[in-house]
């Protein structure tokens, strides 16, 4: 009996390596994605520190003691920051998804040549089991596999 061994992170690792040639071609989809979460925090950082901003507006204002800045170019600033941010992570998120959906249909594609290259003695072979597995059960892959690949833009 083999022993067991637990699934470990490196193979988590070892199997996302080899993904790597199939994610070649969608590099920059997923550095424009990656640097856009980026802007994102410095978007969110800026926001906190606009907001602390505003916070010792409030306490100079109280005091009496006069700014340059108005509360309200602070607020405009906040809110403008969180805007942006909102923008640029709806980017992200939608940058990173088209790079995974297109990288699932080439898995899939391959995964069907490969299918394909069994050659009918393989399907010959299996025909048995394929006749004894319920009948709604095959029509859902069938279903998925022959669906065109399409990204909304």
């Amino acid at each position: 009996m083999a022993e067991y061994r637990p699934f470990l992170q490196t193979d988590l690792l070892n199997a996302l390596r080899r993904l790597l040639p199939i994610l070649g071609e969608y590099q920059g989809g997923v550095y424009l994605g990656f640097a856009a979460f980026f802007v994102a925090r410095v978007f969110e950082v800026f926001t906190y520190y606009l907001v602390s901003l505003g916070i010792d507006l409030i306490g100079d204002l109280v005091s009496g003691t006069q700014t340059d800045l108005g509360l309200g170019e602070v607020t405009a600033g906040v809110v403008g920051c969180v805007i942006a941010r909102f923008l640029v992570v709806s980017y992200a998120r939608r940058a990173v998804r088209r790079v995974g959906i297109a990288v699932s249909y080439d898995l899939r594609q391959m995964l069907y040549k490969a299918v394909l290259r069994q050659g009918p003695e393989f399907f010959a072979r299996r025909a048995s089991t394929l006749d004894r597995a319920p009948r709604h059960g095959r029509s859902v892959p069938l279903t998925a596999m022959t669906k065109s690949h399409r990204i909304s833009p």
